[in-house]
């Protein structure tokens, strides 16, 4: 499994938080806990490969909610979905989001950590299957912020004139920065730069 894969766990329960934290790092997984939805998108680096363990049933954005506004984003992270009270709507509406799995709680350690390998394959699956299709492909997956900054890398821009321009953080950008090269598979700005000309794009 890919070291660089991020566990997210995001549940209002702070008990079960350090329990689930204490548990997966045992496994050797790297782990960001958030106590509510709206921490975890305010603050995750969506754009890391892992899965997100999301409560179904949260103060402010639920579960399914989340799910929709990552699904809007174009955000590729298989999503466990962890509830105490389970009905066949939820789960089926669950699924129909694109939910990779459905957990009951207490949860069982062991199947956690099933899920969780299966759901990070995947995703490593689905982003090398991205990385190897047409610049065109790739091109379009990116976010429209991911779209902005690829422009202003191509321009040769450092990432603290970059962020100034977009309204966000030198860390933002940086990690934008990382991850458009990644995803479009090339190394510097005038790479780049070709793939945007060669697309019709800069």
């Amino acid at each position: 499994m890919n070291k660089n894969a991020l566990i997210r766990v995001v549940d209002d329960d702070e008990a079960l938080l350090k329990a689930i934290k204490f548990s997966l790092e045992l496994d050797g997984f790297s782990v960001a806990t958030y106590g509510s939805a709206e921490a975890f998108l305010e603050n995750d680096d969506l754009e890391r490969s892992g899965c997100i363990i999301l409560d179904y049933q949260m103060p402010g954005l639920n579960g399914i909610e989340v799910q929709r506004l990552l699904s809007e984003q174009e955000i590729i992270l298989p999503i466990i979905f962890l509830t105490a009270h389970a009905d066949v709507n939820m789960v089926i509406g669950a699924f129909k989001g694109g939910a990779f799995d459905f957990l009951r709680k207490p949860v069982v350690p062991e199947l956690l950590t099933q899920a969780i390998e299966k759901a990070v394959e995947e995703n490593e699956q689905t982003l090398e299957k991205l990385r190897e299709s047409a610049p065109e492909k790739r091109y379009e997956h990116l976010s429209e912020q991911q779209k902005q900054v690829a422009k202003l890398i191509a321009r040769n821009l450092t990432s603290s004139v970059i962020g100034e321009r977009l309204g966000k953080s030198r860390r933002t950008i940086e990690r934008h920065r990382a991850n458009v090269l990644h995803l479009l598979g090339v190394s510097t700005p005038s790479e780049l730069k070709d793939f945007l000309m060669a697309i019709n794009k800069f």
